[in-house]
């Protein structure tokens, strides 16, 4: 199985900071596309020492390259379901600013859901890949199945024009 999200990324107005959204898709099973978000979240970054967001550093913005997914953590509690909402894919990066980012010490990076903000789009995150929850469930449980076969899943994070 291989996950792909596209990302075009464009600074906000006024700001040094860089937005990344776009589309997120799967074959075998075909998921997708899908909306996905990918902006770290300022303040807390900035709380971190990573003010830039560099996505190669704790707190910031989800990095481009290569990952592997290496186990689906379904939300046990209330706060979990919010943060990441029904599950999140935990990936472990292998190339690019991925693998640097895991060089750099940078753990924790998943693709999950979680809650909508006030105006119904997805929200920042800490460095993972943000997905609405029905997405998240279909990407997870079809990785699942695959890790559980001892299968690989792969997934590639590439910025789109």
């Amino acid at each position: 199985m291989r996950i792909v999200a596209h990302l075009r990324s464009w600074q906000r107005p006024g700001t040094t900071d860089w937005v990344g959204a776009g589309t997120i898709t799967a074959d075998e099973p075909s998921i997708g596309p899908a909306r996905c978000y990918a902006d770290a979240d300022g303040a807390a970054a900035a709380a971190h020492g990573n003010p830039s967001e560099a996505s190669t550093r704790a707190y910031g913005d989800h990095p481009f390259g290569l990952s592997e997914a290496v186990a689906v953590v379904w939300s046990s509690t209330e706060a979990e379901r919010r943060s990441y909402g029904p599950v999140r894919i935990r990936l472990d990066g292998v190339a690019g600013d991925a693998l640097t980012a895991k060089q750099n010490g940078r753990t924790g990076i998943c693709i999950h859901g979680g809650a909508l903000n006030d105006r119904g789009e997805l929200r920042a995150t800490n460095g993972c890949l943000r997905v609405d929850d029905d997405t998240a469930v279909a990407l997870a449980s079809a990785a699942e199945a695959e890790l559980k076969a001892g299968r690989s899943v792969g997934y590639s994070c590439e910025e789109v024009d």
